[in-house]
């Protein structure tokens, strides 16, 4: 409830990858024959502890695998302030496989309700 304890999470993608504008502009539909280009499973497990009175700490590893044969690992933090309807998450993650060179990525994302 509210965050606390512990959570795990088990997302299912599929689809071929787009990032910022490329998923906007993109014209051709996607197929329903076959199997899904770009299949992937992520997992995540965290643990949210209460802050009082400042709100919800939940530090998470998550792990990844796409059909491509690309992985990635990583870990992160997470905090809610439910009250103020604000919450800003920090995530590093390891990324290989594939036909790319192995990358590491830091992520922020910052979230507001108004």
């Amino acid at each position: 409830a509210q965050g606390r304890g512990l959570s795990l999470a088990l997302n299912p993608r599929w689809g071929a990858a787009t990032g910022g504008a490329g998923a906007l502009w993109r014209e051709e539909l996607p197929t329903a024959a076959g199997t899904p280009a770009g299949a992937a499973l992520d997992a995540r497990i965290g643990y949210g502890v209460v802050l009082p009175p400042y709100g919800v700490l939940t530090p998470f590893a998550l792990t990844g695998l796409a059909e491509t044969d690309r992985q990635r690992v990583g870990i992160g933090m997470r905090f809610a302030a439910p009250h103020l309807r604000f919450d800003v998450e920090v995530a590093g993650e390891h990324r290989e496989g594939g036909a790319r060179r192995p990358e590491q990525v830091l992520g922020v994302e910052l979230g507001l309700q108004f």
